[in-house]
């Protein structure tokens, strides 16, 4: 088939397979939120591309370009690739097409008005359906026409394509942008200062009242059974399961990396889908500081690690104050691909694409070697991990957590009683960093290699799906999602190790078309039962507080 007509059929082919999923799938989440819809998305990416992979095979595949595109000319002394110059064009001509369709025509016109209220739009007669559909073609028909000029530069790799796949798909779901971003972010107004009176009748508090909300506080921090016999099962592992460190190893700083974005999206509603720039550049940190000898006890490069990934955090925190839901996922995504690509850029630091090599982590104290079978590297990993947790625990439990919970509830009455909204998440985003920095360093000193892959979208996407098993804004929930995920993979790898991804692609499709509530509603029933036997052996404790939505 010749070159030019090849990309006509890949705009038409993935034309028609976006309306194909559009009609069949994605209307059916249209409804739900921002977060719903992109690990709807990501679940049909991996099925998407796990299909491909079954059907072509994952071989590079290399495309033959008509001779007139090929070689270099000069432009003012610079030398220009003709087929560079061709994507060039194109790119500039659909953009320039796009923008005259969307605001001079009667369809842009019908487009926006969907888009800003779609019951109004039906009641004037214009087919929303239809323009939606019709939308979504031509956006999955570029994105083909994208991949398709792209195989001359890049060779057809199927995570690359992977890749594309989640961005284009969500820059599809611009459409809920422009409404979504016009309404009001209380958080964006910043503190209200409360009037004398509020602080007047706040200092004459009667004592009473302030030792009986303290009692309380402590009630509810209270340690119960049940937490005494999850931390007492994990270190029984240790001794009783020694043929599956390495496993657990990666459970336990897996369960950290979960419980660093439960902190944000649990307790302050905080939505990333990049919370691997932290990962990354801890695993990075980590690694150097043991290649190069600069800090030789792990434990200090440990911390280390962790402080560089807290600076990052606190340097981007103030990209997600503001915004919708849907602006800090493609702002956090977008941190974490520019952390990759700077990795990516500087081969000579990071080693590039063939990862970092020739780590040689000390021994821990001076004292004790990891081994090639993890029993130090598992006793380690979950040394730290309950250290972190306990400070985590500490942290939600207190006054602090308290008012993270309001403002994630409503921002605007947190600030009108004097919360600082924008301190306390620029403070819970660094504090995650801090902890996502202290997993990826973990996995860097118990493999003692690092590459790309830590920065990669997976693995946030992955994260994602570890909360959604477990649950949020419940501290345990990202340990056990992380113990049933890591083992759900493990499994579904030996049964067919190299497709694994369609099963959890699956898992989130179901997860979404279900509802995330309604497994909700189970975690918190299971959550409430637990509790309730757990009161049968100690009757003064106060009930684990369930998030909104969960339990009964």
């Amino acid at each position: 088939m010749p070159f030019f007509a090849g990309l006509a059929v890949a705009f038409l082919i993935t034309a028609l397979i976006g309306v194909l999923f559009e009609r069949t799938l994605y209307v059916h989440v249209y409804g739900k939120s921002h977060l719903d819809q992109v690990l709807f998305t990501i679940g049909l990416v991996f099925m998407s591309v796990a299909a491909v992979d079954y059907v072509m095979g994952s071989q590079q595949v290399f495309i033959r370009i008509p001779g007139a595109l090929q070689g270099r000319f000069e432009i003012f002394g610079v030398g220009v690739g003709r087929y560079r110059l061709l994507i060039i064009v194109t790119c500039g001509l659909l953009t320039l097409a796009l923008q005259l369709i969307l605001s001079s025509t009667r369809f842009g016109s019908r487009l926006r008005a969907s888009v800003d209220d779609a019951r109004v739009a039906r009641g004037l007669g214009i087919n929303v359906n239809a323009v939606f559909s019709l939308t979504f073609a031509v956006g999955s028909g570029l994105a083909g026409l994208g991949g398709a000029l792209s195989l001359r530069r890049l060779a057809f790799d199927r995570y690359r394509r992977r890749r594309r796949q989640v961005l284009r798909a969500q820059i599809r779901g611009v459409r809920d942008l422009h409404h979504h971003d016009h309404c009001f972010d209380p958080a964006a107004a910043g503190p209200v200062c409360p009037r004398r009176e509020q602080v007047a009748s706040r200092l004459a508090m009667p004592s009473a009242l302030v030792g009986k909300v303290a009692h309380r506080l402590a009630t509810r921090a209270r340690w119960r059974p049940l937490e005494y016999a999850f931390w007492l099962a994990a270190l029984a592992s240790v001794f009783l399961l020694p043929g599956r460190h390495l496993i657990l190893t990666e459970i336990a700083w897996l369960a950290l990396f979960a419980l660093s974005l439960d902190l944000i999206l649990g307790y302050a509603g905080i939505i990333s889908l990049g919370h691997a720039a932290f990962f990354g550049l801890g695993s990075y940190s980590a690694a150097l500081l043991a290649k190069h000898g600069i800090i030789n006890e792990p434990v200090l490069a440990l911390v280390l690690s962790g402080l560089c990934a807290a600076v990052l955090g606190f340097a981007t925190s103030f990209l997600v104050l503001r915004g919708s839901d849907l602006t800090r996922l493609m702002v956090t995504l977008g941190v974490a691909l520019i952390m990759r690509e700077i990795a990516n850029q500087i081969p000579d630091v990071t080693g590039g694409a063939d990862g970092l090599q020739g780590v040689i982590v000390a021994p821990i104290l001076g004292q004790f070697h990891f081994d090639i079978f993890g029993h130090v590297a598992y006793a380690y990993c979950l040394i730290v991990l309950f250290i972190l947790f306990l400070l985590a625990r500490r942290v939600v439990y207190s006054p602090f957590g308290l008012s993270l919970r309001a403002v994630k509830g409503n921002p605007l009455r947190a600030s009108s009683i004097g919360i600082s909204v924008n301190a306390r998440l620029v403070a819970i985003y660094t504090l995650a960093a801090f902890y996502a920095g202290i997993a990826g360093a973990l996995l860097a000193q118990t493999t003692a290699f690092v590459s790309l892959d830590v920065f990669s979208f997976e693995r946030s996407a992955d994260l994602l799906l570890v909360l959604i098993i477990g649950g949020t804004g419940y501290l345990y929930g990202g340990l056990i999602g992380a113990v049933i995920f890591k083992l759900m993979q493990d499994w579904i790898a030996n049964l067919t190790p190299q497709y694994w991804q369609f099963w959890i692609g699956l898992v989130l499709v179901l997860i979404v078309l279900i509802g995330r509530e309604r497994i909700g509603l189970w975690t918190g029933g299971v959550r409430v039962l637990a509790e309730r036997v757990a009161r049968r052996f100690a009757p003064g404790a106060a009930p684990v507080p369930v998030p909104p939505g969960e339990g009964s």
